[in-house]
């Protein structure tokens, strides 16, 4: 068998004509900070490159007693938010030498964290949250050195709508996101604005329902279509808004808890002959794909994802870094007006920097 030739930091020093400490300053991204010149450092590189070298992640870990290794746990696959969240928390780490641990919820709970603490991760973001993470669950990773933080929106336990993860946050402001809805549809002379709930297990459902009935009490009286059970998506917006017309609840107005509950709505509305936006107008959340391409295209509020995973990783790498202060930052999202408030919006009309 052909002996496989590895080759080492001591070759990339020799063939570039630097001590072995130059070397591993440049390669691990602190030239700047060992006052290493730009020259030496693009000469370093590119020899390296040449070489093929590959650093030995097992050998750097022991020697800083750190792997650089960050968890990623996703609470759904299939939810689309997740997906974007994780997306943008994979495009950052990498500019903070930092590398990606995808776990799954649908791999188990218990198969993940024997994961996390087999690779030894010094950081953890999850994407959503499961059952199994109670506040016992993050105090016996935080046992372990491991960071949190939570992007975007987390498990509620039932009958505790007031639990809070003791660990770091990054989210919508979902009540500032309710304002501008609201203010939009009161522009527009709505006077009847309901609101379709979303599963009372997910926080943002919670938040977003309390922000409704707090800012619509200025206006009218709440209008709530609760389905009072988990159900998610189209099927939520379809039979949530068909409960309200067999209670013969009247209404010019619908804000759903989000994109796909709206499209659910949508098709109930369209199959009794309702026009929109001129007898009801509908407004979700997300700004999903398919919201522009619905018929007709749903105004949506914005949900800052790429904000919220590059935030998430800012956190966490102050973390690492011991500064261990608990945050929860709130993203400020923009509305997207669309046909489906208003035949006369098509570009953007309010948004917020955080």
């Amino acid at each position: 068998m052909k002996k496989i030739n590895h080759i080492t930091l001591a070759d990339v020093c020799k063939a570039a004509g630097v001590s072995l400490n130059t070397a591993a300053k440049v390669l691990a991204g602190q030239a700047k900070k060992a006052r290493i010149s730009e020259k030496t450092a693009k000469k370093v590189k590119k020899v390296a490159q040449s070489l093929d070298y590959v650093p030995n992640q097992m050998a750097r870990s022991l020697r800083a007693k750190k792997t650089s290794i960050i968890g990623i746990f996703v609470a759904d696959m299939i939810d689309p938010i997740y997906a974007a969240i994780t997306h943008s928390i994979l495009e950052e780490l990498p500019k903070h030498n930092l590398f990606p641990l995808l776990t799954v919820a649908e791999a188990g709970y218990e198969m993940c964290r024997q994961t996390w603490l087999r690779n030894r991760i010094d950081g953890l973001i999850f994407c959503g949250t499961t059952p199994e993470m109670t506040p016992q669950a993050y105090s016996n990773l935080e046992k372990n050195n491991i960071r949190i933080v939570i992007a975007g929106n987390y498990y509620l336990p039932s009958g505790q709508s007031a639990f809070l993860p003791q660990v770091s946050l990054v989210h919508i402001d979902n009540h500032a996101g309710m304002q501008l809805i609201i203010n939009h549809l009161i522009e527009l002379k709505k006077q009847k604005i309901a609101f379709i709930t979303g599963p009372k297990s997910h926080s943002d459902a919670k938040d977003r329902l309390q922000a409704y009935e707090y800012i619509i009490r200025e206006h009218q009286n709440p209008i709530i279509a609760d389905l009072q059970t988990d159900e998610r998506f189209w099927q939520r917006g379809y039979l949530a808004i068909k409960q309200l017309f067999e209670q013969e609840v009247k209404c010019d107005g619908i804000i759903a808890y989000d994109d796909l509950v709206a499209i659910g709505a949508i098709k109930f509305l369209h199959q009794n002959g309702i026009n929109i936006p001129n007898d009801i107008a509908v407004v979700g959340f997300d700004n999903l794909p398919q919201a522009e391409y619905s018929t007709p295209p749903i105004t949506s509020l914005e949900q800052p994802a790429q904000a919220i995973g590059q935030r998430s990783v800012e956190l966490l790498v102050k973390h690492l870094a011991q500064e261990n202060k608990i945050e929860h930052v709130h993203m400020i999202p923009a509305l997207i007006p669309r046909e489906s408030t208003s035949t006369s919006h098509s570009q953007i009309a309010h948004k917020n920097e955080y």
